[in-house]
């Protein structure tokens, strides 16, 4: 999940023109995303208690720090997602779980800049 996450977070900033990446010695600002929760979970069940509908959840924060001071510039607030799927379709939810986080974090930060 995590190195998806950072995959699609710096092409979606890139691409929208939001960031340019360097080193961290040349940075202006370091940007950290935490996962803050992520789940799998059964749904829906049938009459004999098996599982029909599952859902997975996903919620992350970026923050942008200075990198000379480590004061926060800017803050995304939670960013949370959550998708049903049925057997065997945690794959497919789980990318369209992160597609969505991704590209809210990119818009809340776009509004903030």
């Amino acid at each position: 999940l995590e190195p998806r996450l950072r995959s699609d977070i710096r092409d979606e900033l890139s691409r929208r023109g939001l960031a340019e990446w360097t080193s961290t010695s040349k940075a202006e600002t370091l940007l950290t995303v935490k996962v803050l929760h992520y789940t799998t979970r059964a749904k829906v069940k049938d009459r004999s208690d098996e599982t029909i509908k599952y859902f997975v959840e996903l919620s992350i924060e970026a923050t942008l720090m200075g990198r000379e001071t480590g004061a926060p510039v800017w803050n995304s607030g939670p960013v949370t997602r959550k998708e049903s799927y049925l057997e065997g379709g945690l794959p497919d939810a789980r990318e369209k779980a992160v597609d969505f986080a991704v590209r809210e974090l990119a818009d809340r930060m776009a509004h903030a800049f």
